[in-house]
């Protein structure tokens, strides 16, 4: 855990899907709120989806561990 949640009694996570480190720190002056959190860059999966991301972020397993891919939908 990062030393600044380390005893924390809660946590907040604050995942923006298909916002990344580099380019919230590039165009940060449009986010001050954000940029003064804190906090720090993640790495992500594949395949770099929402669903294996977030689960992949909740259960800390890899896709392949967790069996969750991506998502379906029928067209």
């Amino acid at each position: 855990m990062p030393s600044c949640v380390q005893g924390a009694s809660q946590v907040v996570l604050l995942v923006v899907d298909g916002l990344g480190w580099h380019q919230l720190h590039e165009h940060g002056r449009h986010a001050p709120t954000l940029m003064s959190m804190s906090g720090g860059a993640i790495t992500s999966v594949a395949p770099t989806t929402t669903v294996t991301a977030l689960t992949s972020i909740t259960t800390g397993l890899t896709p392949g561990a967790s069996l969750v891919a991506g998502g379906a939908a029928a067209v």
